[in-house]
């Protein structure tokens, strides 16, 4: 059982604060009278152009450091095979996160803003980044789960 409510633990601090804790921020922002009426335009503002992509990348880096310790204290070639194909899972993750943050950027430079056209905007970006942090979130969890 503590176990358990160590692992919780670690994902609580490892994903829970990292992807929630801005977003969760904002919506305090209602308490304010001159936001309250643009909370929902704010969150949505701040994932539109591939923000939580950011998360992916450092959770990436953690799953790789956590990965890269299991090839350190590994000694059959099935582990270490795991921990090669864990390694090169999360790069690509971050090489494809990375490139989706540069779309996003340059997609909120180039691209007028949602007020200055009439149609609405295109959100595959943050649909995109969504489900890269998730997917992110849940195979940093699992290598962790499967290092320790």
């Amino acid at each position: 059982m503590s176990d358990f409510f160590r692992f919780l633990g670690w994902l609580f601090i490892n994903v829970g604060v990292p992807l929630l804790a801005p977003l969760a921020l904002l919506p305090l922002l209602t308490l304010s009278r001159s936001h309250q009426t643009s909370v929902k335009r704010l969150v949505l503002n701040a994932i539109q152009d591939g923000q939580l992509c950011w998360t992916a990348i450092a959770m990436c880096a953690g799953a790789c450091y956590d990965v890269g310790g299991m090839l350190d204290v590994s000694t059959s070639g099935s582990t270490r095979a795991f921990a090669w194909i864990g390694l090169a899972w999360h790069i690509l993750l971050v090489i494809g996160s990375s490139a989706l943050m540069l779309i996003g950027t340059m997609n909120a430079l180039y691209v007028p803003t949602a007020s200055a056209r009439t149609e609405r905007p295109n959100r595959r970006v943050m649909w995109v980044s969504v489900f890269l942090t998730v997917t992110t979130a849940t195979s940093f969890s699992i290598s962790h789960y499967l290092v320790t």
